[in-house]
């Protein structure tokens, strides 16, 4: 999901892109901890896409049983000090993607969920 452009960012919409990047951080962590576990994730999963979802949930599910048994080894702090920044940038760029409709629908949808968040606080 892309941010709103931050030229001229109303108050809701900057609450929506912090919490945006608070999500987004949290799943790149994830995904980079379970990669370093899996290899098959750093590279195209060559099935139907019904079974690379499964394969993908299986992956999710053994990550969390680890996490359960075992305990996190690393924090998500030293994690996200040690991420490739550039590798991300291409979602960042502007005119690229061009969402639709439906897509700017969900985007607002979930800053109005956010902004009644954070007035309730």
């Amino acid at each position: 999901m892309r941010p709103y452009l931050q030229s001229n960012l109303n108050p809701e919409e900057d609450i929506f892109n912090k919490n945006l990047t608070r999500a987004r951080q949290v799943v790149e962590c994830a995904i980079r901890i379970m990669s370093g576990k899996w290899r098959l994730l750093l590279k195209t999963i060559e099935v139907h896409p019904d079974r690379a979802d499964d394969i993908v949930k299986c992956v999710c599910l053994l990550h969390n049983v680890i996490i359960d048994k075992d305990g996190v080894k690393d924090s998500p702090q030293q994690i996200m000090t040690t991420r490739n920044v550039g590798a991300n940038r291409r979602f960042a760029t502007v005119g690229e993607n061009r969402g639709a409709t439906k897509a700017h629908a969900i985007r607002d949808t979930l800053k109005a969920y956010f902004v009644s968040r954070a007035n309730a606080h």
